[in-house]
């Protein structure tokens, strides 16, 4: 609490020891202290403190409390505290109404109806000051517990952190060892698949050329028989192999006549033997069925 309406009277020794109190208090705590001031004694003034309640209501100032105090004083002294509409007020104002008045002995309605009640001006600015510590005590162990749980917080993350620290070397040494034993691995068939690709490739090379060598000869003594075979077919078709058989030539002028039709009764005729050439004259000439030397 920092912003206080106080109702009382401005001579009031009560007064001056609840400002005493506030502005003098061990922790250095400051008010904002707005006073209303009015007469706090006299039944018929009861009216008078009605007002300041609704004056302070009515300024729309963002109080934290209201504080009426008065002194000392005899029983009929304190009458104005019973009054119905006063209490009725303090009992439905919307923030806490305290309130220190009289001594130790003396209560009034008001009291009843106040959010606290003190029994002097001094206890009430007593009980400010210790609603405030309690609160200050309150964000101070706060505080403390944020900066515990805060420290906590970081040791966890920082041990986390650590922890995957170790993980993230660990894990990177054992991929580095397991990339480089690949790639030793990978050099090694590098170095040793070209010289079995080599040697294999020249094996075959060597069966090719073997294979080749082979199915060459085949290919040629099969075509040199092939060969030896059309040479017989042309020595027994060759003409000098059909005269050695007892065939002859006709030749009418100088040219080979393979037609009777051609050749004419006493025409002169070249018969061509083996070995011999004879002149002769065609006499007659006849036909036959040609059969005689069918097969």
């Amino acid at each position: 609490m920092q912003h206080i309406a106080i109702i009382s009277s401005d001579t009031s020794a009560g007064y001056m020891d609840f400002k005493h109190t506030l502005e003098n208090n061990s922790f250095g705590y400051s008010f904002k202290i707005d006073d209303y001031f009015t007469l706090v004694q006299g039944e018929a003034n009861a009216k008078q403190i009605l007002n300041k309640i609704i004056e302070v209501y009515q300024s729309s100032k963002s109080y934290d409390a209201v504080v009426i105090i008065r002194g000392g004083g005899s029983q009929t002294d304190f009458l104005i505290f019973d009054n119905y509409d006063l209490s009725r007020a303090i009992a439905k104002f919307p923030i806490p109404v305290i309130t220190g008045i009289g001594h130790q002995k003396n209560e009034t309605i008001a009291d009843l109806m106040a959010h606290t009640s003190t029994k002097t001006p001094t206890k009430a600015a007593e009980l400010i000051i210790a609603h405030n510590r309690a609160f200050e005590e309150s964000v101070l162990s706060i505080q403390k517990m944020m900066l515990i749980k805060t420290y906590q917080t970081i040791n966890h993350h920082k041990d986390r952190l650590n922890h995957l620290n170790q993980i993230t070397i660990n894990t990177t040494r054992n991929l580095l060892h397991e990339h480089h034993r690949s790639i030793l691995n990978l050099s090694g068939l590098i170095l040793i698949n070209p010289k079995i690709i080599i040697s294999n490739k020249r094996k075959d090379l060597s069966n090719l050329n073997n294979n080749l060598q082979s199915y060459s000869r085949m290919y040629f003594a099969n075509k040199r028989g092939y060969i030896g075979h059309f040479q017989s077919l042309v020595k027994i078709m060759s003409p000098q192999s059909i005269l050695n058989k007892g065939f002859a030539i006709l030749k009418v002028d100088g040219k080979i006549v393979s037609n009777a039709d051609n050749v004419e009764v006493g025409q002169e005729l070249t018969v061509r033997l083996a070995t011999t050439e004879i002149k002769t004259t065609v006499k007659s000439k006849s036909r036959n069925n040609g059969n005689e030397f069918n097969i």
